[in-house]
């Protein structure tokens, strides 16, 4: 596969992979060294898993909504050949302390850059999913010289919605989404109910192994889950969603390189990855059919190669 892309220019790949029916997180982590451990961040105890030579240039992975570094099992091999990975769970989800504050894109960035404060690390490439994608756009916007390049899967809230699209209702306040499981699992967490909140977000939720959904459940039960949870759905407040928006005014003075990926199967993101490759000045796009909005667990063969060579070695413009 050419891995290589023009800014501004949006490509379709295929992502079908050959389904193994006993796929699980260790298959996908078993020939992987890395460690797992917490790091102290201004008082917040944070989880990550760690995999790469220290000396690596550093990569940072934030997940999604309600997410935990787990979903990043299938790229830490590939990528930790050639970085330093930090796969965290931040504040407020997984495994990390969850205070008691809105967890926009503003606190979580500020506390995205006390963390590499407290890991030693001056400068990184990002790599985020849904919200954690709007993260690391706040981030590179807030640290501009710390951050390097960027890959954004189903990028959350960047840009606003068009008229017309199936989120622009919700986005400026007219209409509420239709329930995911999500108020549910906060109540009463179980394993049918974090199955069903994944198969939101995936193409073929047969193919999501057991136990990443048990690890979404298990986070789901942990002390103060069920108190975040108004936390870490921030963005259900109009005014906190609107707030945190990146206009497409606004992403056109990111000067960052970035990659943005989407999945075709994803019908309420499918357009952010060309409307961004077109906002922003450096910026290409990726659809990758087959997939929906966990593009890099759906599809990783494709999303590593494409993602890691864009990391290294940038694009052809």
């Amino acid at each position: 596969m050419t891995a290589k892309l023009a800014f501004g220019e949006t490509i379709t790949v295929s992502g079908e992979t050959e389904f193994d029916p006993h796929r699980s997180i260790w298959t996908d982590l078993r020939n992987v060294a890395f460690t797992q451990d917490w790091i102290d961040v201004k008082g917040i105890r944070t989880r990550y898993l760690r995999a790469g030579d220290p000396d690596a240039p550093k990569l940072i992975m934030l997940h999604g909504t309600g997410g935990h570094s787990e979903v990043f099992a299938p790229n830490l091999g590939p990528f930790s050949e050639h970085y330093d990975c930090w796969a965290i769970d931040f504040v407020g989800h997984g495994y990390t302390d969850k205070p008691d504050v809105p967890y926009d894109s503003f606190f979580t960035a500020a506390y995205l850059r006390d963390f590499m404060d407290s890991a030693g690390i001056e400068h990184a490439d990002l790599i985020g999913i849904s919200v954690g994608a709007l993260h690391c756009l706040r981030l590179a916007d807030m640290e501009p010289s710390r951050i390097g390049r960027m890959v954004l899967v189903t990028p959350f809230g960047a840009p606003m919605p068009e008229e017309g699209d199936i989120t622009y209702e919700f986005w400026i306040g007219n209409e509420q989404p239709p329930a995911d499981g999500r108020d549910e699992a906060a109540k009463n967490p179980t394993f049918e109910i974090a199955r069903k909140i994944l198969s939101g977000v995936v193409a073929d939720i047969d193919k999501i192994p057991d136990d990443m959904v048990s690890a979404r459940f298990d986070s789901a039960r942990q002390p103060g889950a069920a108190e975040a949870y108004k936390h870490v759905m921030w963005w259900m407040d109009t005014d906190l969603r609107l707030k945190n928006t990146y206009r497409v005014e606004k992403l056109a003075g990111i000067e960052h390189e970035t990659l943005a990926f989407v999945g075709a199967g994803d019908p309420a993101f499918s357009p952010y990855a060309s409307r961004m490759a077109a906002a922003m000045p450096k910026c290409a796009g990726v659809v990758i059919e087959g997939a929906s909005h966990w593009a890099n667990y759906e599809s990783p063969q494709v999303f590593n190669e494409l993602a890691l060579t864009f990391l290294r070695e940038g694009t052809t413009s």
